[in-house]
Parts: C-alpha cells; sequence; structure tokens
C-alpha cells in the first residue's frame, strides 16, 4: 500500500513539474515585392501583449508561447503606415514560421505657389483622409509637413490603394486676442487661403489622389488661393463672467483623429485675452469654425461654431458649460443567467473626432454584470459607447440614453432633459459565425478577410457603423464575437476591408450576392465560402 502511494505521489510531483508545451513563433519582416529585410521592426503578439524587434536581416523570434491562437502585428516607425497583422494558431510545442511582407508606402510631392507662381515656404501641407466613425462621415488629417524655401514639399508613408486629397494652409501658431486690423474691411489685405489639389478651397471640389504601392508622385503642385479678410469678435466667459481665459480655434473640417491608415493630433492656434474675455480674431477667409477656451489649467472648458460667409461676424458668445456625471446601468433583458458573472467588463466613451479631454474627465470605467456606473466628470458633446469583455454567450443588444436607442450611434452628454441615464442592455444567447474561406480546388485561403454585417441596417452610414472585419488566420478560419440573433451578410475577400466610403459603398452595393446568415439564439452557425 506505500507502494502504490508512492508512487501516485511521485507521478503527481512529475506532473506539477512536467514543462509546459509551449511553442515558438519565428520568421522575418520585410517589404513586399522586393523582398528588403526591415531592421528594427516590431513584433506584437495579442493576448499578452509580448513584443520584440527584428534584427539586422529582419529576423524575429517569441519564444514560450502558449498553444492557441494569436493576433501578430509587424510595423516599423522608421517606415510609419507600414503595417501588416495576421491571425495565427500556435499548436503545442509547435515551431510556427510567420513571415510578414508589408507594403512599400508611397509618396506625394510638389510645390506650393501663391498666384504669381512664386514659391511659399513654411506652408503646412496634409494629408487628408475621408473615414466613417460612429455612423459619420469624416475628413480627417493623416500627416503633415512644411515646404521648404523653394516651397517644396515630400509626403513620405502614404498608404497605397486608399484615396486622399492634399492640402495647403498656412499655419498661425498664436494670434493676439485683439487684431489690429482695420475695422472697414475694404482696408484688408486679401489672405491667402486653405487650398486643396489641384486649386480649390472646398473639400467637394478636391481632386482624391490614389497610388500604387511603391509609387512617387511627383508634380502635386498647389496654388493658394486668396480670398477676402474676415474678422469674428465676441466675449469669452467663464464659470463667473468675463475672464483672462486661453482660447484656440480651427475650422471644422478636416478634424484631428485616428483612422484604419493612421492619424495625427496637432494644436490649432491659439491665443489668450485679457480680463475682460475680449476678443477679435481676424485674417478668416469663408468657412466654418470651432472657438474652445479653458482657465489655462484645463479643468473646464466650452466651445462655441460660427461660420463666416461675406462678412464679419460679432458677439460671438462662448460660455462654459459644467461637466456633468453620466449615471449608468447594465441590465439583463430577461432572466438574468442562473451562474453570475464573476469578472467586471468595461464601458468606455470615444469621441468619434478628436476633441480635447480636459484635466479631471472621465471616460472609462468598470462595471459589474448586472451593476451600476459613473461616469463622474464629462464635458458636453458626443460619444458613442463601447462595452469590453462580456463574458460566455453575452452581447449587448441595446444602448439607451434618456430612453433612446443609441445602439451603434453617438449620444449627446448634456443633450438630454433632466437626469439622463445611460442603459446597457444586455442579453443571454448570443450567437456565432464560424467560417473556413476556401479556393475553387477546396484549399483554405489563409488572410483573408471577412465583412459581417445585419441585415437590418438602413443606410451606408448604419451599415459602416455596425459592420465587423473577422480576418482569416493560416487555415482560413475566422470567428465573429458574440452576436445578436438575426439576419447577417457574410462577404469574404482577399483583400482588408477598412471604412472608408469606397469600401463601404462597394460592400453596401454587393449585398444582393452576400451569402446571408440567419442566426438564431445561441447558435453557432459553421460556413465554408469559396473565393475564385
Amino acid at each position: 500500500m506505500r507502494f502504490v502511494l508512492f508512487v501516485l505521489a511521485s507521478a503527481v510531483a512529475l506532473a506539477q513539474n512536467a514543462p509546459t508545451a509551449t511553442g515558438t513563433i519565428h520568421g522575418v519582416v520585410q517589404f513586399a515585392g522586393g523582398g528588403q529585410p526591415i531592421e528594427g521592426a516590431q513584433v506584437r503578439i495579442s493576448p499578452g501583449g509580448k513584443e520584440v524587434r527584428t534584427d539586422a536581416q529582419g529576423h524575429y523570434s517569441l519564444d514560450n508561447l502558449a498553444a492557441r491562437s494569436y493576433y501578430i502585428q509587424a510595423f516599423s516607425q522608421r517606415h510609419p503606415g507600414a503595417f501588416q497583422a495576421l491571425i495565427r494558431v500556435l499548436g503545442a510545442g509547435q515551431d510556427l514560421a510567420v513571415d510578414f511582407h508589408l507594403p512599400p508606402m508611397a509618396s506625394i510631392s510638389g510645390r506650393v505657389l501663391d498666384q504669381n507662381d512664386e514659391p511659399v515656404p513654411n506652408v503646412s501641407v496634409f494629408l487628408i483622409t475621408r473615414q466613417y466613425s460612429a455612423g459619420a462621415l469624416g475628413y480627417i488629417r493623416v500627416s503633415v509637413q512644411l515646404t521648404n524655401d523653394r516651397g517644396e514639399y515630400k509626403l513620405p508613408s502614404v498608404n497605397p490603394d486608399r484615396g486622399f486629397f492634399v492640402l495647403a494652409k498656412k499655419m498661425e501658431q498664436h494670434v493676439d486676442a485683439i487684431s489690429d486690423a482695420p475695422a472697414d474691411p475694404k482696408l484688408r489685405k486679401r489672405i491667402a487661403v486653405p487650398t486643396y489639389y489641384p486649386g480649390t478651397d472646398s473639400l467637394e471640389g478636391a481632386e482624391i489622389v490614389r497610388l500604387r504601392p511603391g509609387e512617387n508622385r511627383e508634380g502635386v503642385d498647389i496654388r493658394l488661393l486668396r480670398s477676402a479678410s474676415y474678422c469674428a469678435d465676441g466675449v469669452l466667459e467663464g464659470p463667473s463672467g468675463p475672464a483672462e481665459l486661453h482660447f484656440w480655434f480651427e475650422e471644422l473640417r478636416p478634424s484631428d483623429g485616428v483612422t484604419d491608415v493612421g492619424g495625427m493630433y496637432i494644436f490649432p492656434t491659439q491665443g489668450a485675452t485679457g480680463s475682460d474675455g475680449r476678443f477679435r480674431l481676424c485674417n478668416l477667409h469663408p468657412g466654418e469654425y470651432r472657438l474652445t477656451a479653458s482657465d489655462g489649467q484645463m479643468t473646464v472648458g466650452g466651445t462655441a461654431q460660427f461660420s463666416i460667409l461675406d462678412a464679419d461676424v460679432h458677439n460671438v458668445r462662448l460660455n462654459f458649460l459644467p461637466r456633468v456625471a453620466v449615471p449608468g446601468e447594465i441590465v439583463f433583458d430577461g432572466k438574468a443567467p442562473e451562474n453570475p458573472v464573476e469578472r467586471k467588463v468595461s464601458v468606455l466613451l470615444w469621441p468619434p473626432v478628436a476633441r480635447t479631454v480636459w484635466n479631471g474627465e472621465s471616460t472609462s470605467t468598470e462595471s459589474t454584470v448586472p451593476g451600476e456606473f459613473t461616469f463622474p466628470s464629462v464635458s458636453t458633446g458626443e460619444f458613442p459607447v463601447d462595452v469590453r469583455g462580456l463574458p460566455g454567450d453575452l452581447y449587448v443588444k441595446d444602448v439607451l440614453y434618456s430612453g433612446q436607442s443609441v445602439l451603434h450611434r453617438t449620444f449627446t452628454v448634456g443633450g438630454a432633459i433632466g437626469k439622463a441615464t445611460l442603459r446597457i442592455v444586455v442579453a443571454t444567447g448570443g450567437a456565432l459565425i464560424k467560417g473556413t474561406v476556401t479556393d475553387k480546388d477546396n484549399n483554405p485561403v489563409p488572410d483573408c478577410y471577412t465583412a459581417v454585417a445585419p441585415v437590418s441596417a438602413a443606410s451606408e452610414a448604419e451599415f459602416s457603423a455596425a459592420v465587423l472585419f473577422p480576418q482569416c488566420d493560416q487555415n482560413g478560419a475566422w470567428s465573429t464575437p458574440r452576436l445578436a440573433p438575426g439576419k447577417y451578410y457574410v462577404i469574404p475577400s482577399r483583400t482588408a476591408f477598412d471604412h472608408s466610403p469606397e469600401t463601404i459603398d462597394r460592400l453596401w452595393g454587393s449585398r444582393a450576392s452576400a451569402h446571408e446568415v440567419d442566426l438564431t439564439a445561441g447558435a453557432t452557425e459553421q460556413l465554408t465560402q469559396v473565393l475564385e
């Protein structure tokens, strides 16, 4: 009997001390086409967040990895925009080779000239893209370069195969609160206005520039347009009335932000008023503007918008709106599951376009399910709601603010009457779609993409807010997160999808030929699709 116990104890000890069968992911990061290795590229995996850099030959190795599916990203800070992400399933003890072929970035170059064809130095030239965010189409700055003494510029690291606008604009970092421009508009000098390639002051008239991988597009010249100079005056009022305040102003379009192909944030033209809060801003051209002010510590703030057509604008008043607490709750739709949800989930508020986040402002929190939560200090503005970490078969069925559904849309903090509550309705029975994509010979198509969108989407904007883009692994397999029961379009592709209007328009137009899946509560739909 003692011998049996000894053998069992020894077996348990050996099992406890036996090393876990971990694997390795290794490979090369290089440019597509020529195959030039990229030194110093970063390779990062998720989950886990482990990251390594490539050596001089572009090699990398990630060791001691548990057997599971990984999302692996390769990118290079030396070549901004060069990026590739792959999904790979690593087996126990497997030595898995994963090579990355980053697309060669393109570039745009040209000159900025005045009305006399003379070069204009120190002009900011912006690369701008269009993208849907929370169901709204925005024009977003991606990168910027200054012209040199000869008016020349070059925008490097332009993502190929996507349309961009090019904008030339004179930027002022600081202005006086009270301009000394003449009161009579006829006595003011004409000013250079922001000009889009090939020579227009509006986005609607601008030409979209599309490049091939590795292309260096030259001769994208812009001749700055000119217009009459206008002014806007008014009073900035703090919480206790007119006060000395810091302010900055900018045009509403294009905006800062983050897109599928990068993004940027720049600090716009700024200044400070005197103790009376008065301002008179001049050298303004026709357009729509946003004026923002704070107390200098960015603990309080407010905004005002105004438009200039063909005359000065007077009595612009900016009142500071207090931050508000946004209470909320997560509730179940119908009966709660028998087993309680043990872990908390994250609830996030993300501005759909660039917006200053004030000191002490809260835009993220956690909550039990079910449970109550609060964003204690949020400035007025529009926010979409993002819920992360729902376990099991739970899914977000609806999001309500002041009783109105804002699922896949933004809600306006401070825009409801009375004490408005954010109500997140979750339900059990979330369904899955698991797919496999093959070619006509029944071979898996690795690294393909799939668009999954609800049939109920009534417009391109709504479609863009609800669509998901699951990616295939090396076996052509993909899976969605938990979805609400209902009908969905499923559209596979060999190339990546994005939220540009061109992609959304193409997907919207292909609904008639898309595969349609009808998901029932708690179901897992297995789907095989063939790509020619």
